[in-house]
């Protein structure tokens, strides 16, 4: 399941050492919706992994201390820091790979 978060529920998510996808997106971006189906599909295969999305409007500040250049950007975060990074449309077979990265950072 996918959860729409904050930036303080994020924080508090890598600190515990979580494995996290967190999908940095915005209302107004096409990639963004376009990639929604594919990020839901992939969480919903996932039992132990964390799937979360932070609209970068409602959390600018901390979108700028991620370096967030590009909406969506999708960051892997285990062990208490960022692991891996893409940015923009991936396609599905693509992403699956990045979730599977994901996977053997637990």
């Amino acid at each position: 399941m996918v959860e729409n978060i904050n930036s303080s529920v994020l924080e508090d998510m890598i600190e515990s050492n979580k494995v996290v996808i967190a999908d940095f997106y915005a209302t107004w971006c096409g990639p963004c919706k376009m990639m929604h189906p594919i990020f839901e599909e992939c969480a919903a295969d996932q039992t132990d992994i964390n799937f979360v999305r932070l609209d970068v409007d409602e959390n600018m500040e901390y979108a700028q201390k991620a370096a967030i250049q590009f909406v969506p950007t999708f960051i892997i975060y285990a062990g208490g820091k960022e692991v891996a990074r893409k940015s923009g449309y991936i396609p599905k077979e693509e992403f699956e790979l990045f979730v599977k990265l994901a996977s053997q950072c637990k």
